[in-house]
């Protein structure tokens, strides 16, 4: 059963890094289509890491409260959200609303995640080292995000917007 929950993890993971990533190589490329500054792009993405640090304690109070799986779940339906107005929005403060969306998801899933993982493991008794489980998360995530930038910048040949959108 450990090995089934290891897979598990290991593939949503795969598929999160993925789609997360398809924006990669096109990001600021995308934020200057728009008319925005280089100044102006730094600002979006610092409006991701101020909301990332600020929301990090009171999600995952939430995460507390209802449990991880709704945490979990909330945060993907979020991160959804944030990139449905990431590819519709045309205008600083539409980026910068969607940031904050997307950061709201960022923080909902950062540890409930590993938490599910390494109680999930707990439970069966599982008696393997945690930390190759995560090397191995950290190799995956690193070969995903290159595949998803690939991707995602095949995809925005035509339009810039479809990679966020997809995601």
């Amino acid at each position: 059963m450990a090995k089934k929950i290891i897979r598990t993890y290991l593939a949503l993971r795969m598929g999160e890094s993925i789609m997360i990533s398809l924006h990669f190589a096109i990001y600021v490329t995308f934020l200057m289509q728009h008319n925005l500054s280089l100044l102006e792009v730094n600002i979006v993405n610092c409006c991701f890491m101020v909301s990332v640090f600020l929301l990090e304690v009171p999600t995952g109070a939430i995460a507390d409260l209802f449990g991880r799986k709704i945490s979990f779940f909330l945060s993907n339906i979020v991160n959804g959200i944030g990139f449905l107005v990431y590819g519709f929005s045309d205008k600083l403060s539409g980026f910068i609303l969607a940031e904050i969306i997307i950061a709201l998801a960022i923080t909902l899933q950062s540890g409930a995640f590993k938490a599910w993982l390494v109680d999930s493991l707990d439970y069966y008794n599982w008696r393997g080292e945690i930390l190759t489980v995560f090397k191995q998360e950290g190799r995956i995530t690193r070969i995903t995000f290159l595949i998803g930038g690939l991707i995602g910048a095949y995809m925005a040949k035509d339009n810039l917007s479809i990679p966020f959108i997809v995601a």
